[in-house]
């Protein structure tokens, strides 16, 4: 069974913004924690549309998260940096698309309840990402400006393709 780390973070200014990564072999899982508790805070309060509000920008970056991880699988150490900045966690991912980088997430959050522990999963997160392999076909910045410079090729092919004549 592969040895895995799991760290939950929690906004030390909004309790309820908590988020659960676990890494398992080389890759990195996220886990939207008490959502469902959340939503129920809405069902209760005077206010539904300020407490939904509120709800939606607490859970918002995690839940694209999740949401991408949902279709595409989860992210390979390779393409997560982070860092803790004071009290401030940031963790910057990239998603893939036929092996090429396609398109970045991140994940911040403004003060943690605990930087110790939040400073442990960032040591334990580069230390695997020395030992584990990458997934990119190419080094550096080619690895995704590949990727996008065919995109800008297609669109400038498809605005210059010439009208059918009817």
């Amino acid at each position: 069974m592969a040895e895995t780390y799991t760290y939950t973070a929690r906004n030390a200014d909004n309790p309820e913004e908590v988020v659960t990564f676990t890494l398992r072999e080389d890759y990195l899982y996220v886990n939207l924690t008490g959502v469902f508790e959340q939503m129920d805070n809405v069902r209760k309060s005077e206010e539904r549309g300020k407490e939904i509000r509120r709800q939606v920008r607490t859970v918002a970056k995690p839940m694209f998260f999740k949401l991408i991880e949902s279709f595409t699988g989860p992210v390979h150490i390779s393409d997560i940096n982070t860092g803790l900045i004071g009290e401030r966690l940031v963790l910057n991912a990239w998603k893939r698309l036929a092996g090429f980088r396609l398109t970045p997430m991140l994940l911040s959050i403004s003060r943690v309840d605990n930087p110790e522990a939040a400073e442990a999963f960032v040591n334990e997160l580069n230390e695997r990402k020395m030992t584990a392999g990458r997934v990119g076909k190419f080094i550096g910045p080619l690895d995704y400006w590949f990727g996008w410079i065919g995109l800008f090729l297609l669109i400038g092919v498809l605005i210059r393709w010439p009208p059918r004549e009817e």
